[in-house]
């Protein structure tokens, strides 16, 4: 029994040995066991796989060497989107970076009185129009080219179409002088008179 295990492990290891040489010296298999046959001698000292498909493929692949990549070419499109160019000015314009916004046009109307409340619902502001008579409004309402946005003690938010402004209740003026005591009778001013 020992020598059948022997005679199988000595041809096992000449065995290993062959293949190794085998495919480590591919010339080798072929003078040995087909030196006649041309098509595996033009096989083995013709060109590799990677080699052939470099010859087919060339032009493909410069083309997609010089051409951008998908990803590239989406991010640049995006980042216009994020950062548009600057919009072109007309020639013979002269044009700053960020000219000022136009100044607010004043409001159609006056403010003379608030009425406010918790609930917003029920604060109205008291507005005089030109040529119209006198009205109360309520919180969203349309005065105008203005939107009444909030009602507050004295003063009023309304929204001109490009920002907010507030506006405070127009003074009362001074009326208390022009009355003489006791009598409730308004007094004429007495004109000047020069005594010489």
């Amino acid at each position: 029994m020992t020598k059948i295990l022997r005679t199988i492990s000595v041809a096992a290891t000449i065995s290993a040995g062959l293949l190794l040489v085998a495919v480590a010296s591919p010339g080798l298999l072929s003078r040995l066991g087909a030196q006649g046959d041309e098509q595996i001698g033009r096989l083995l000292n013709g060109p590799g796989a990677v080699d052939r498909f470099r010859q087919h493929h060339s032009g493909e692949l410069q083309d997609r060497q010089d051409a951008t990549p998908p990803l590239i070419e989406q991010a640049r499109i995006f980042a216009k989107i994020i950062n548009p160019p600057a919009p072109k000015q007309p020639p013979g314009q002269k044009g700053t970076d960020n000219p000022p916004p136009p100044p607010p046009e004043p409001p159609e109307f006056r403010l003379v009185g608030t009425s406010c409340s918790s609930n917003p619902d029920d604060s109205f502001a008291y507005v005089r129009l030109p040529n119209e008579p006198d009205q109360w409004v309520r919180q969203g309402a349309q005065v105008g080219h203005v939107v009444i946005k909030e009602i507050r003690h004295g003063s009023i938010t309304y929204w001109d179409g490009r920002q907010h402004v507030e506006t405070i209740v127009e003074p009362v003026p001074q009326t208390a002088g022009r009355l003489e005591p006791g009598t409730g009778a308004t007094t004429r001013p007495q004109p000047y008179t020069s005594q010489s």
